[in-house]
């Protein structure tokens, strides 16, 4: 208590010391200084906004790879021909670089903006040749 109340009386004093140039100089500064906080605070709320629509539209991606791994599967259990061990290994193959992919996702925290536009390019180039992979092998499979 006391050290707040000698904290007010110095700044009181101090306060009163200066000029009124050096009060408006002062008072200016703040000014440029919660312009920036809250430009800052802006950009960041926009980032993370964006970060948020990125990852669900990503995790849509990823929920609908592990639907089609999984009827893949099931239409390979089905089959019993002598080609299901190399369809299985790929399969097992894409499922795994989708759990990858769903891992670096995870890990990735969306706040590196300055190295989000390279994350972005190259998540999208896996995710889109997973995407590829998994139509061709699905394609394949209905033949």
């Amino acid at each position: 208590m006391v050290f707040v109340a000698t904290t007010f009386w110095a700044g009181t004093i101090l306060t009163g010391c200066q000029s009124p140039n050096e009060k408006v100089k002062d008072a200016k500064e703040d000014v440029t200084e919660a312009q920036q906080e809250l430009q800052d605070a802006k950009t960041e709320a926009a980032n993370d906004a964006a970060w948020k629509a990125y990852k669900e539209k990503v995790d849509r991606k990823m929920d609908t790879n592990d639907s089609l791994i999984a009827e893949l599967k099931l239409k390979m259990k089905k089959t019993g021909k002598t080609v299901d061990k190399a369809y299985n290994e790929q399969i097992d193959a894409l499922e795994e670089k989708n759990k990858k992919l769903r891992k670096r996702m995870n890990e990735y925290n969306g706040k590196l903006q300055r190295d989000w536009a390279s994350f972005e390019r190259e998540f999208e180039h896996d995710m889109d040749e997973l995407g590829a992979a998994l139509n061709d092998l699905f394609e394949d499979n209905k033949k």
